[in-house]
């Protein structure tokens, strides 16, 4: 009994299979790579309110404005002060954080005790 083709057709599946695994692979570290960006991003927009967060604490009396940021920061980052709302015991201040065409919203809320300015809220809003 001989079989002339069986190895070259065993061949053929196998190189097949291998660079479709190969396919699937270079898919997935794509997808793995630009996740991983985009999760880079998001951690610096919430940091960029983090820090608009502490601006607005420390000079609660300031209006609606665009934050000038440290030029260390990302070329594309921008924070604006939006939103102001204030009475003599009550600050609730929404802000926007903006890398490239990424953006996030967060309105934040302190209340004045004892003539310090302290945190009372946050909401994140995508």
């Amino acid at each position: 009994m001989r079989y002339h083709g069986t190895a070259g057709v065993f061949a053929i599946v196998l190189v097949a299979l291998v660079s479709t695994t190969l396919a699937a692979m270079s898919v997935s570290f794509a997808a793995d790579a630009h996740r991983t960006a985009q999760l880079a991003v998001d951690a610096q927009l919430r940091q960029l309110l983090i820090a608009g967060t502490k601006l607005v604490q420390q000079h609660p009396d300031q209006d609606a404005r665009e934050v000038v940021l440290p030029a260390e920061l990302h070329a594309g980052a921008h924070l604006r002060i939006t939103h102001v709302q204030r009475n003599a015991n009550h600050v609730e201040v929404t802000m926007q954080a903006f890398i490239e065409r990424r953006q996030l919203w967060q309105t934040v809320t302190f209340e004045n005790r004892d003539g310090s300015w302290i945190f009372a809220s946050a909401q994140l809003a995508p």
